[in-house]
């Protein structure tokens, strides 16, 4: 046997659930102090003390939820105890682990492995997501541990938040791994406050008709977290799963195409809002609203009427109203967009020009222009509104923050 083959049964011997009862006793000790007031840095401080010789028994009680005192005693580790930990694996930093932590999530023991997938989570790069992924997985004919699935999502939030390379790893690990732990993955992309984990989801769905549920559901949550605007091009992709053949689908989809706004949906909206399906009609109702801006009751003769005097109105003064928001007349500029306001369906296309009007010479434009921006909801108007707030004119600078005020 050559030497490396020698150090990886000797690091599996020292990993492979064998515990060591003075390694316990001194980390139960050391945490054993949080409960007679020591504080949290210090303790952790002293976890690490010993460096690299520290992280076997670090990894090791990651996993655990209790860990010996002596004999006949032991010291639950609580979230206190944990946080203790935490702090010590990030002092000690990602290389003290990466003689240990490959060994523990190929290995049989269960807590060994979650210790892992919480170390990548802790001090984890992107390209150790495999890792981690690999100690979640369940071995055959066993069901995920409901710890390795906050583990993992907890994990993968901390390699995003990290290290931007991490998403595109994901699409890989979601296609390998149970249901319920792609769920977990998922979850964690959607609460991402990075925008392009948005578009990631939505180019997953085709991937895998198995999580076209929990990727609709992951989408909905990113796209009620970022707000508009949104690209044609993701409620294009959601809104063929209106038609989906499961209804628990096509209820995702109804709450995604909603915090999408999508407009183009509509119709199809309207045909859900019929349903005889009391769920599927009160998704499709709080849809119409989100992607209208229309606090109508929930009665779909009233949003027949309202979508067919829209369609009027589009067919009829559409064509000269976006002549009008082109005219260089400050007069015609201002009523086109007074009459915009009482429109606003397609406000994310309509967004870059009222930005553009509102920094328009013209202060009677720019009044106009602050209307509009308000009636396109809370969302655009933040981000349309909020460079406004210092305007030269004060009426301009007055109604913008009125608007804000208003929008929150």
């Amino acid at each position: 046997m050559g030497l490396a083959g020698l150090v990886h049964v000797l690091v599996l011997a020292g990993l492979a659930g064998q515990e060591d009862p003075a390694q316990d006793a001194r980390l139960a000790a050391e945490l054993g102090a949080l409960a007679q007031g020591a504080e949290l840095e210090s303790v952790a401080e002293r976890l690490r003390a010993p460096g690299p010789a520290a992280a076997p028994a670090l990894l090791a009680a990651l996993g655990r939820s209790e860990l010996a005192l002596a004999p006949g005693t032991t010291l639950a580790l609580g979230a206190r105890e944990q946080e203790a930990l935490a702090r010590a694996a990030r002092g000690l930093g990602r290389e003290a682990f990466q003689a240990h932590w490959g060994a523990a999530a190929a290995g049989s023991d269960p807590d060994l492995r979650l210790g892992v997938i919480r170390l990548v989570g802790l001090v984890g790069r992107s390209g150790d997501l495999r890792l981690a992924v690999e100690a979640a997985r369940p071995p055959l004919a066993a069901s995920p541990d409901a710890r390795v699935g906050d583990a993992l999502e907890a994990a993968v939030a901390g390699l995003l938040a990290r290290d931007r390379g991490t998403l595109p790893l994901l699409r890989p690990a979601l296609l390998s791994l149970p249901p319920e732990l792609a769920d977990r993955l998922v979850r964690a992309v959607a609460a991402h406050d990075d925008r392009r984990s948005l578009a990631f989801l939505v180019d997953c769905l085709p991937l895998e008709t198995r999580l076209e549920l929990p990727l609709l559901c992951g989408i909905a949550r990113a796209a009620r977290s970022h707000g508009p605007p949104f690209e044609d091009a993701l409620g294009a992709r959601v809104r063929p799963y209106l038609r989906h053949a499961e209804r628990q689908t096509v209820r995702a989809a109804l709450e995604a195409a909603g915090h999408l706004q999508d407009p183009l949906a509509l119709e199809l909206l309207l045909e859900h809002a019929a349903s005889p399906e009391p769920g599927l009609s009160a998704a499709a109702f709080q849809a119409l609203r989100q992607v209208t801006l229309q606090s109508l009751p929930a009665r779909v003769e009233r949003w027949q009427a309202w979508y067919a005097a829209e369609r009027r109105w589009e067919e009829e003064r559409g064509p000269r109203l976006r002549e009008a928001l082109r005219s260089e007349d400050p007069r015609a500029l201002a009523t086109a967009l007074r009459e915009l306001a009482t429109h606003p369906l397609r406000r994310a296309q309509l967004a870059p020009l009222v930005a553009g009007l509102l920094q328009h010479p013209d202060e009677s434009v720019r009044l106009a222009a602050c209307g509009v921006a308000r009636a396109f909801g809370p969302e655009l108007a933040r981000g349309l509104l909020t460079p406004v707030v210092d305007d030269d004119s004060p009426a301009v600078a007055s109604l913008a923050r009125a608007s804000l005020a208003g929008a929150r």
